[in-house]
């Protein structure tokens, strides 16, 4: 029987050190992680997520969006959020969310709308 070569053995022993061999989950993370936006891209994708949230404000009256009716941009508000309470969101963003009536704290605006 032929060995087989080093390229086709899994690093089973669970410690986290390459030993030379190929470990298939180690290795996909390595390719994927590679692949980070650029500036440009962000930007892009900064511009594209508020024009959809725009869009959601123009036929629902506010941007407070449910996953159920579009998760990605609900992921894109989640996000927003968390990054303003955690001092992440750049301040002409911030502006930018403020001209369009945007509410940081959801949570906060669902009591305020049932007590006032």
């Amino acid at each position: 029987a032929v060995p087989p070569s080093e390229d086709s053995q899994i690093n089973l022993d669970g410690a986290g050190a390459h030993s030379g061999r190929i470990n298939p989950a180690r290795d996909c993370k390595k390719k994927h992680s590679a692949k980070k936006a650029g500036p440009r891209s962000r930007s892009k994708r900064w511009s594209d997520n508020i024009e959809k949230l725009k869009k959601f404000k123009e036929e629902h009256g506010h941007c407070n969006v449910n996953r159920s009716l579009d998760a990605s941009l609900a992921g894109f508000v989640n996000t927003i959020r968390s990054r303003y309470k955690t001092k992440q969101l750049r301040e002409d963003r911030v502006k930018t969310l403020q001209d369009m009536g945007f509410s940081f704290n959801a949570r906060e605006d669902k009591w305020d709308s049932r007590y006032n």
